[in-house]
C-alpha cells in the first residue's frame, strides 16, 4: 500500500510540537516509531543547519519528518581533560 499524502494544518503542527512529538498529530496516538539515525540538511529557504529524523504512526501509519535546529549550548559540568600533546601556549590562542 502506498502511503497516503497528508496535508498538515497549523494547528496539528503546533499541537505535535507542544507535545514535544510525544503523540501522532493526526490520529493522537502515543505509538510512535523513530529511525535511529538523525540526518542532517540545509534548510531550503533560509540555508540555516538543521537535523531531521523519520517518524511513524504504528496506530494509523501516518509518516512525517522531525525537523530539529541548534538553538544554543550549555557547558558541560566537567571540562575534558587537553588533549595529549597540546601545549598551554597553543589553548591560550584559541
Amino acid at each position: 500500500m502506498t502511503p497516503q499524502k497528508r496535508s498538515w494544518t497549523q494547528e496539528q503542527v503546533d499541537g505535535y510540537v507542544g507535545s514535544r512529538n510525544q503523540c501522532c498529530p493526526f490520529c493522537k496516538s502515543e505509538e510512535l516509531e523513530t529511525e535511529e539515525s538523525v540526518d542532517a540538511c540545509f534548510g531550503p529557504d533560509d540555508g540555516n543547519h538543521y537535523w531531521r529524523t523519520e517518524m511513524r504512526c504504528q496506530n494509523c501509519n501516518a509518516q512525517w519528518e522531525d525537523v530539529y535546529q541548534l538553538v544554543g549550548i550549555a557547558p558541560l559540568e566537567e571540562w575534558p581533560a587537553p588533549a595529549e600533546g597540546t601545549h598551554e601556549k597553543d589553548r591560550r590562542q584559541e
